[in-house]
């Protein structure tokens, strides 16, 4: 919790899950502090995801454990249904609080782990970071850079305007990875 939390008694609005029983995956929410209910959404969405994610573990085997794949097309196709699942999951929530689904909205860090591929998926401010092998040392390698406006705190989220031109997704080998994510 922040020092801006503290002050205006508002509750912290990050969420997180992770998972390891059938492959680790790591789902960060960070609610924007604009958004008076922000700490439900990020909760709610996290949670969701996790379940999402349980109910694809069948697809992942065939993407993520698999030598030869279409790394794009997978990685197009899973960002897309994280995505919609997103937007659909934050809606829920609005429509059992009656409240606009602006209330609700979050940022997301994704990282799903394969045998062969890592999958990772950004909407907002959030680093995922790569640790990489090199010749018994380590670096770190930032995956996608955090999707900033104008203002240093202005993101995107995932709310009713969230597009796919502001979801940032990919895929990695598996090789000699570490993982980290973390919001500002």
């Amino acid at each position: 919790m922040g020092y801006r939390h503290s002050v205006t008694e508002q509750p912290c609005q990050d969420a997180a899950s992770a998972q390891t029983r059938l492959r680790p995956i790591v789902v960060n929410c960070d609610g924007a502090g604009s958004a008076k209910l922000s700490h439900l959404g990020s909760t709610a969405l996290s949670q969701q995801l996790q379940r999402l994610f349980m109910t694809l573990e069948p697809l992942f085997e065939q993407w993520l454990d698999t030598k030869e794949i279409d790394t794009k097309g997978v990685s197009e196709r899973l960002a897309n249904i994280i995505a919609r699942h997103s937007k659909g999951s934050i809606k829920d929530i609005a429509t059992h609080w009656q409240q606009p689904e602006t209330a609700f909205r979050s940022t997301l860090l994704v990282a799903i782990i394969g045998k062969y591929y890592h999958f990772w998926l950004q909407i907002g401010d959030g680093y995922l970071l790569r640790r990489c092998e090199h010749n018994e040392t380590h670096a770190w390698q930032v995956m996608v850079m955090p999707e900033k406006g104008e203002f240093a705190n202005h993101t995107c989220f995932v709310d009713p305007a969230l597009t796919m031109a502001h979801v940032h997704y990919g895929m990695a080998s598996a090789e000699g990875d570490l993982w980290a994510g973390c919001h500002e």
